[in-house]
């Protein structure tokens, strides 16, 4: 997780190192503002919205999945930016409009490309849980 400051706020805002943030008249990575921090995190949110794709928490503005923009080089992405992620959220909907999801699968670039099916992410959940849990002291120097 990236610890971002946003400008009128006392305590930051956790973020994944990958969501794009605009800052400075720019769309970036959080961690190419300030380095990630290892802590585990027992749940991430994100959102679907069907317009504007952008949202304001603690006067810092993030890109929603399914934005539709594949030119911009930070935000173009083809599972996060396309549709493909609203139909995978979609085929995941119960209909209270929150979904669950325990991972992602990868293509062979390292790229997500989906959403992992549950058994595939207990799987590497219980492989990655031991260093996991070590990173979650030196994790508070971090905040």
């Amino acid at each position: 997780m990236v610890a971002l400051q946003g400008a009128a706020e006392s305590e930051p805002t956790l973020v994944t190192p990958w969501h794009p943030v605009f800052v400075a008249g720019n769309w970036t990575f959080p961690c190419r503002i300030t380095n990630p921090c290892p802590l585990y995190m027992d749940c991430v949110y994100n959102l679907v919205l069907s317009s504007g794709h952008v949202i304001t928490i603690n006067s810092l503005q993030f890109i929603t999945l399914g934005h539709g923009n594949d030119t911009h080089p930070v935000l173009a992405h083809t599972f996060f930016g396309t549709q493909a992620v609203v139909h995978a959220v979609r085929q995941r909907d119960s209909g209270r409009g929150v979904v669950g999801v325990n991972g992602f699968r990868r293509d062979h670039a390292g790229l997500v490309c989906g959403f992992a099916d549950d058994e595939e992410h207990l799987h590497m959940h219980c492989k990655a849980f031991h260093s996991q849990r070590q990173h979650l002291q030196m994790s508070q120097e971090c905040l």
